[in-house]
């Protein structure tokens, strides 16, 4: 009697230890194995992925192609005139080991990232020219944000600023 209670204690340890273990990692994701602090080299591709718990941990990564937005906000050229502004990027991680190491959240980096960029340049153009070559204006802004990411393993496919309202 006390053998089979035994066995069904480890049974219930080994199910709850794979549990925590197993992994599903999607096509469009990858894996970062975080071994006992120091995440692994390598990152583990799609399929079911198991890890030794609790000395590994497997974080998912999307390598999915994301968008971060920058709302409607009033900001002032170089000229001194008000212009309403908003701008997007759209970004795809590329290194998912270095996105995990050196950024909390990707998509609030990337945001304030778009934001700070889009208020520089604003602010360093003329109102006249800015509306007459917002074509350039977004090229200097995907390098710019490309430029800045790259460290952290993001790389900007697009970036937009658009013009909304001249106050």
């Amino acid at each position: 009697m006390l053998s089979d209670y035994g066995l069904y204690a480890g049974a219930a340890i080994l199910a709850l230890w794979f549990w925590k273990s197993a992994y599903l990692v999607k096509e469009w994701e990858r894996g970062v194995v975080v071994r006992l602090g120091r995440p692994l080299p390598e990152a583990k591709g799609p399929g079911l992925q198991v890890v030794w718990w609790p000395v590994e941990v497997l974080y998912k990564v999307s390598l999915a192609i994301q968008v971060a937005e920058a709302a409607p906000e009033v900001l002032i050229t170089g000229d001194e005139k008000p212009l309403k502004v908003a701008a997007k990027c759209q970004y795809r991680v590329e290194n998912p080991h270095l996105v995990l190491t050196r950024i909390y959240n990707h998509n609030y980096f990337m945001g304030e990232l778009l934001k700070k960029n889009v208020y520089d340049i604003v602010r360093k153009s003329e109102r006249k020219s800015l509306i007459s070559s917002v074509e350039h204006a977004n090229e200097q802004l995907r390098g710019v944000l490309d430029r800045e990411s790259t460290d952290a393993g993001i790389r900007t496919l697009g970036a937009e600023i658009r013009v909304i309202e001249l106050l």
